[in-house]
Formats: structure tokens, C-alpha cells, sequence
């Protein structure tokens, strides 16, 4: 992915000429554009214009994570592009991430619930699963969540697939064993990692 701020002015040209040779189409069948606005360490006040910016240039995939905190500016500014007429929803391609205090099955639905709810979003087209180590939160300090299995993180996930909340799930960060351990029990196969 791409922040906006390093972007080369070749690179807006090439943006603003993507065709759909410039995707990738996923193992769903969902085609995902292969260069994305990536939102990481943009603060919540500045990355709205920072995402309207992106649409202006040509950017459809749009990158952000719960732990990034700024789900509220980055949906203000897919509001403020799809009401200005630059971009309609369905050409947008919105991918987040669940943080590792977020895997436990009971857990996964609120916690993305609320992240549609901030993102001001009906769904994302893809939710990741940040990185292969569930946590929990003891007075503020994160400490291992052995009880918590990657495997049944992602049954929920897949549940959110089945109640179009999301679109396409996938991984962030996992090593092949861990990617194996889901491929071997999935209903729904992980789209990236």
C-alpha cells in the first residue's frame, strides 16, 4: 500500500487510468485493486482529507485497522467523496483489520459492528485479522489469550461473510503453519494474507 504523501506525480497518472487489468481478482472471485491508500499512523483530524485526496487521484482500495484509530475520519472521508459524486460505495474496495483484543469468537461481530458503525460503512469488502496472536487487555497492558484459538476466530469471521457484514476475510502477518492450521478447518478460505 501507498500513503498518499509519497505518491510520484507518474504514479497519479497511472491511477487515474485504472483498468481492470490493474486488479487482482480474489480466490471469491472479488476483484481488489492491486495499489491502495494505505491509512497507517494518519491521524484521525487529518486522514479525511487525506482519503478524499486518494479518491481524487485515482485511489480505490482504501487500507485502515482498528488499532490505526482513525476508522472515524477515514469513513468522514469516504462520506465526503461519495456525496461530493467522485466515487460511488461499490467502486470503493474497504479493507480493515481486527486487532488481537478482538478474537474471541464472542467478540469478533460487536467489535466489527462497531467498526461499520465509525467507518459510517454498511460493510467492508475485506476484514483481516491483523496478526496470529490473540490478546487480551489487563488493566491496559496486552498479556497472551492462550484460550483464544486462531480457528475459532475465523468461524466467526466466516459468519460475518454469511450476514454481509464483510465481504472476503483473509490474514495479515501469518507464517505458513498458521495459514495451514486455517486452511485445514475453513468453510471459507482466506483471500489474502
Amino acid at each position: 500500500l501507498i500513503r498518499i504523501r509519497s505518491v510520484k506525480p507518474f504514479c497519479c497518472q497511472i491511477l487515474m487510468t485504472m483498468s481492470s487489468d490493474m486488479m487482482v481478482t480474489l480466490n471469491n472471485g472479488m476483484k481488489m485493486p492491486i495499489i491502495g491508500l494505505g491509512t497507517y499512523l494518519t491521524p484521525d483530524d487529518v486522514v479525511p482529507a487525506d482519503v478524499v485526496a486518494g479518491i481524487k487521484a485515482g485511489y480505490r482500495y482504501i487500507d485502515t485497522a482498528f488499532i490505526y484509530g482513525n476508522h472515524h475520519g477515514v469513513g468522514k472521508g469516504i462520506a465526503q467523496a461519495i456525496e461530493e459524486g467522485l466515487v460511488t460505495r461499490e467502486e470503493l474496495f474497504v479493507t480493515t483489520k481486527l486487532w488481537l483484543t478482538q478474537f474471541r469468537p464472542e467478540a469478533v461481530k460487536p467489535a466489527v459492528q462497531e467498526m461499520l458503525k465509525t467507518l459510517q460503512l454498511d460493510y467492508v469488502d475485506q476484514l483481516l485479522m491483523h496478526w496470529p496472536c490473540p490478546m487480551k487487555d489487563v488493566e491496559g497492558k496486552m498479556e497472551p489469550e492462550p484460550s483464544v484459538k486462531i480457528t475459532d476466530t475465523w468461524k466467526a469471521l466466516e459468519g460475518l461473510v454469511d450476514d454481509g457484514l464483510v465481504r472476503s476475510i483473509g490474514v495479515s502477518n501469518f507464517d505458513t503453519n498458521e495459514i495451514d492450521e486455517i486452511l485445514a478447518m475453513c468453510r471459507i478460505k482466506p483471500v489474502v494474507d
